[in-house]
């Protein structure tokens, strides 16, 4: 029910305005008191924009005002004595129209609550809500403000807030802030009957086993609470949870990271004894194991620190690359046995040196190719996220390396050509991305056997490639 409330604050020397509340029992009217000697009065009414809406000579000192619509008005009176001579005008005064409104519940108005939920939200229905509209649980003469959330104008949700040893029935009222207040009451009615869980749906319906940490079921239903008890088995296997997190018609239960793969049932028990009637399934499965790469191939810059003996004829040289491939026999092996760590290594690089300038007689130039293979050892993997992977690995190979070295004395050169055998230790930090792309970082040991005398490189090589 839609009613006008107005609110007036007036004063000027011949008279005062009170300010007043007119409800629905009387119509909405201005009132001024009477001026000595008046006949009487001129009235006049502006809206918000300054534009005079009403103007007329009035015989008494109020005037109907039902036909503004809710709203700011501003007024003003002025006193007219018999000879129809107009007094001065008072002060312009504010007006303020508002729909008043009144509270109202559904017909239906009662809902039930369970005796174990007395303290779950309750959404009601009706009209007239307002964002400032209160409500109060009542019984007997105890009447007690409840915490409630406006939803909209038809609808609000309400907290009852109820004792624990309540039973029968409470009535709720409503009451808007001009002072309006239902006319009826909504009844909220205890239960004591056993509260059955519902269960509609929960995902995800399937797992894998081999997580480092715990499942999450969302399982979706109908009088859930908190304390409901949700009982997870299979052929093999039966235990109780309850919920990280409930809202009544959800709930978020953890599962342990070593659940054993099977397929498994849910039931949900209420702390009364209801049982769900429906059991909702889920399964548990091996996690699939990713095969691993066959084959690693990687290209690489390398620079070399040449120590020993050479170290007194050539500089230290960036000029220098390589290349290497990689079969891991995990494929052929368990992945966690001994065989299944170990990878068959082929390589081989390009090596230009740079004599140095001992003296003006002699001047040298060498370079050297090798070629070999050897074998790795996953010494560590870690999986850092799902798509990269940090894996540590020794190395061993040897091989062959044919070198050349160019002689220059007084003018008359002199080229010697060798092959001779040489041994590698190395140790690499392996990064694989998208179980693909690779980035390694390989600081390694080389010994060319070169005649009677060794060459030796501390070397450290900066490998990309691609996994197959």
């Amino acid at each position: 029910m839609l009613n006008k409330i107005c609110r007036i604050w007036f004063c000027s020397a011949a008279f005062i305005i009170i300010s007043f509340n007119i409800f629905a029992q009387s119509p909405p009217s201005l009132k001024w008191g009477q001026v000595e000697g008046a006949s009487s009065y001129f009235l006049e009414i502006r809206d918000k924009s300054d534009k005079i809406i009403f103007s007329k000579k009035v015989y008494s000192t109020y005037q109907n005002i039902t036909f503004l619509a809710p709203g700011s008005y501003e007024f003003r009176v002025a006193a007219v004595n018999k000879y129809n001579q107009m007094g001065k005008k008072s002060r312009w005064a504010k007006i303020k129209i508002e729909r008043a409104l009144i509270p109202s519940f559904d017909s239906s108005s009662f809902v039930t609550v369970s005796s174990n939920e007395k303290n779950k939200p309750v959404s009601i229905k009706g009209s007239g809500f307002t964002e400032k509209t209160e409500f109060f649980l009542v019984k007997g003469d105890s009447r007690v403000k409840l915490k409630s959330s406006y939803v909209s104008y038809n609808e609000a949700v309400i907290y009852p807030d109820l004792p624990d040893d309540a039973t029968g029935s409470y009535k709720i009222t409503a009451l808007n802030p001009n002072g309006f207040k239902s006319d009826q009451y909504l009844e909220i009615v205890i239960d004591n009957s056993k509260v059955l869980p519902e269960l509609d749906e929960l995902s995800p319906e399937k797992v894998e086993t081999g997580s480092k940490t715990a499942f999450k079921i969302v399982i979706k239903g109908n009088n859930i609470t908190a304390n409901t008890k949700f009982v997870i088995s299979s052929s093999s296997y039966n235990q109780n949870f309850y919920p990280l997190a409930s809202t009544g018609i959800s709930a978020e239960i953890n599962l342990p990271a070593d659940i054993p793969a099977g397929k498994y049932s849910v039931t949900a028990v209420n702390p009364d004894g209801g049982r769900s009637l429906k059991q909702l399934k889920f399964a548990v499965t091996e996690k699939k194991i990713d095969e691993e790469p066959f084959l690693y191939i990687t290209v690489f810059p390398i620079y070399n620190l040449i120590v020993g003996s050479w170290k007194d004829y050539f500089e230290n040289s960036y000029t220098s690359f390589g290349a290497a491939v990689s079969f891991p026999l995990a494929r052929l092996f368990s992945k966690d046995s001994f065989m299944g760590k170990l990878s068959v290594e082929f390589e081989g690089d390009y090596v230009k040196y740079t004599a140095k300038n001992v003296s003006n007689i002699v001047d040298r130039k060498m370079y050297n190719m090798s070629g070999g293979g050897g074998l790795g050892y996953l010494l560590y993997q870690n999986d850092l996220s799902k798509s990269a992977r940090f894996e540590m690995i020794p190395r061993v190979t040897a091989g062959f390396v044919y070198t050349s070295l160019e002689t220059k004395v007084l003018n008359e050169k002199k080229v010697t050509n060798s092959v001779d055998p040489y041994m590698s230790l190395s140790y690499s930090f392996r990064f694989l991305f998208a179980e693909k792309f690779i980035v390694e970082l390989v600081p390694e040991y080389k010994n060319y056997f070169y005649k009677t005398k060794m060459l030796q490189d501390v070397r450290a090589s900066l490998r990309l490639g691609y996994a197959f």
